[in-house]
């Protein structure tokens, strides 16, 4: 989200958009889908219904990030929203690691009971 925001001060609104289309079109991320309403709101002013649906999918990604973890234990898979530098579950010290948005075709043949516990590397 940061070189969202370079961007956004370098080249400006659209190009920043642009960016973030891309990027969530390439990678399940929910940080970046929660930023573009951010940048896009401004564009939806005059039409009021395309508003409330925007605010209500908007509320909708805000809360599914609020429960998404943002650290992963690369030796046991342990999930937590902040950094452990000691990890509570393996005991391992140094192996939680930020969770990287996984590319959007990854998942495409994975099962439907594939859950966040396995490991992201």
């Amino acid at each position: 989200m940061a070189l969202t925001d370079v961007i956004l001060d370098r080249e400006g609104e659209e190009v920043a958009i642009a960016f973030l289309v891309e990027h969530i079109t390439e990678y399940a991320d929910l940080a970046g889908l929660e930023r573009l309403p951010e940048l896009y709101a401004p564009k939806l002013a005059s039409d009021a219904g395309a508003r409330t649906v925007f605010d209500a999918a908007l509320a909708v990604v805000g809360h599914l990030r609020s429960c998404q973890p943002d650290h992963q234990c690369e030796h046991c898979g342990f999930v937590a929203r902040q950094l452990h530098w000691q990890c509570p579950s393996c005991k391992h010290w140094g192996s939680i690691k930020p969770i990287q948005p996984e590319p959007i075709g990854k998942r495409a043949h994975a099962s439907p009971t594939t859950t966040l516990a396995e490991p992201h590397w």
